[in-house]
């Protein structure tokens, strides 16, 4: 059996000690976690001296699956894009262009149009309606101490089961 993981990590220097020490059979690097782009690519060419594939963590939205799309397209060592699975059917609709991202028999093109292919339907997005959350363990004090003020949303409308599909 195979392993997979290490999602949540960030940067090279993270990955590094996994990477040598043979923890992984599989990487799994976030764009939004590991460094973007430029980072998971330097993360899979490390992993590629060592013989170990990437599939990239990716059970997020439109906007980030269209970055992790043209990541996976530049990666020697990458094997699956793991996807959001069933979440909501909105995922296609919220951003123009974003039927082209969509899976077919097992693979998804990239966009044809400049940049990310896409553009996110702001009307569409201000149909989810969206409540203040805070992240696990803040504190006022916490973000006193931080001197840090920040913004976070919870989508409710979205279902709670979620599945993701790497295999």
């Amino acid at each position: 059996m195979r392993l997979a993981g290490a999602e949540t990590l960030s940067g090279l220097a993270a990955y590094r000690p996994l990477i040598e020490q043979g923890c992984y059979d599989v990487l799994m690097p976030d764009i939004k976690h590991a460094g973007g782009h430029e980072e998971i690519r330097r993360i899979a060419a490390l992993a590629l001296t060592a013989g170990l594939e990437v599939a990239p963590h990716n059970p997020t939205g439109p906007v980030c699956h269209a970055h992790s799309l043209h990541l996976c397209a530049t990666l020697a060592n990458f094997l699956r894009l793991e996807v959001q699975f069933g979440e909501t059917d909105r995922f296609f609709t919220l951003v123009s262009g974003g039927e082209a991202l969509a899976f077919q028999e097992g693979a998804a093109r990239l966009p044809d149009r400049p940049g990310l292919g896409i553009a996110l339907r702001e009307a569409e997005a201000r149909g989810t309606p969206g409540r203040r959350c805070r992240a696990p363990g803040w504190t006022r004090a916490s973000a006193e101490a931080a001197q840090f003020t920040r913004r976070s949303y919870c989508f409710t409308s979205l279902p709670k089961r979620s599945y993701s599909a790497l295999w």
